[in-house]
């Protein structure tokens, strides 16, 4: 074991000489502090260079959390009947590969992951994807498989990644539902810091705006709230000079609600 050096350390006079302490300059072995502290912070920059070498520009600022790049996953059900939503998932991947190739803005990867279970279908894309990836799941119901919520909330928070869930056909689900399946989407999304959206397969292009604005680099997240339906309530949060093209979603069904600027 090492000796830490110093008056009252009385193994510090045996080999190997001096100690390991570095509180102060007059320690022992003080005069080299400087010269140690300059080789460990030229070793660091080699190694994270040979990093960025092998890993590439990209991967590395991304690695580094200097860029947000992000990662796009969608997860559609190939059941009967999911045409139309399979058609409008493709236009979105196009056009933001179009609108952002070349640009901060441009995602680092795409990902598709086909199922056709309820809560799996999560889990199956959150072990696929890297961190901070962001998860847009369009199915035609709600997950019912509510026995899998702990094993998706962990992968949720340990891989960080935001999680979407665009429901199509919320007239239809909500009579299949079992107890508590309604809430399945509601709550991953809100651990994730994504949304659960039920929305008519018509007006699926609409709803699909959230994806495209997932894709900007300078995106942040002033508020998010949940509230059980029938409950009223104040929301209040803070923008300043630096926030630009601020954008409010707001789900549910019944909605009400007033914006106000106290300013």
């Amino acid at each position: 074991k090492c000796s830490h050096g110093g008056i009252i350390d009385l193994t510090s006079h045996q080999s190997p000489v001096g100690g390991i302490n570095k509180d102060k300059t007059s320690a022992s072995h003080g005069h080299l502090h400087s010269t140690a502290a300059e080789v460990a912070t030229n070793a660091t920059v080699q190694l994270l260079e040979d990093i960025r070498v092998s890993v590439g520009d990209s991967s590395f600022l991304r690695l580094m959390g200097i860029t947000r790049s992000s990662v796009l996953c969608f997860v559609i059900d190939t059941t009967g009947g999911m045409s139309d939503v399979i058609k409008e998932a493709k236009r979105v991947a196009s056009s933001i590969i179009d609108s952002t190739q070349g640009t901060a803005n441009e995602p680092s990867d795409y990902i598709l992951v086909a199922f056709n279970s309820s809560t799996a279908r999560t889990r199956m894309a959150l072990r696929a994807v890297p961190a901070s990836s962001y998860i847009f799941v369009f199915a035609d119901a709600p997950a019912k498989d509510s026995y899998l919520m702990s094993t998706v909330t962990a992968l949720i928070e340990s891989t960080r990644s935001v999680v979407n869930f665009m429901l199509t056909n919320p007239i239809v689900s909500r009579r299949r539902r079992s107890y508590g399946a309604e809430y399945v989407s509601r709550e991953l999304a809100q651990a994730s810091g994504g949304l659960a959206i039920e929305v008519a397969a018509a007006s699926l292009p609409q709803a699909t705006n959230v994806i495209v604005d997932s894709t900007t680099s300078a995106l942040a997240t002033l508020l998010q709230a949940t509230r059980n339906p029938g409950k009223a309530d104040d929301f209040s949060f803070v923008v300043d000079t630096s926030v630009q093209n601020m954008i409010m979603y707001i789900t549910g069904s019944s909605l009400s609600f007033t914006l106000q600027n106290p300013s």
